[in-house]
């Protein structure tokens, strides 16, 4: 993997790519882009599990560039979420 992937305190999710040195923001719609991002974990299809402050957990595919906020059901709610690896 030639990207960093890089969370704001509420600016949005940004891709550092490492060979070229740039980075690329990633949409995450414009309710999602507000939040703070406490963490980003990938899992090994590409997928990332976004964990946010006050949003839960936010699934994002960065090849289709589409987005699920898997704790948007208040039945699974979660306010902040850190990982530890």
């Amino acid at each position: 993997e030639n990207h960093v992937w890089i969370g704001t305190d509420g600016f949005g999710l940004y891709a550092y790519d490492k060979n070229t040195f740039e980075c690329e923001y990633h949409d995450l719609g414009l309710k999602l882009n507000k939040i703070p991002i406490t963490s980003i974990i990938d899992d090994d299809s590409g997928t990332l599990w976004i964990g946010s402050w006050n949003q839960g957990i936010i699934k994002y595919n960065p090849k289709t560039k589409t987005t699920e906020n898997t704790s948007s059901d208040r039945s699974f709610f979660i306010r902040f979420v850190f990982i530890v690896d």
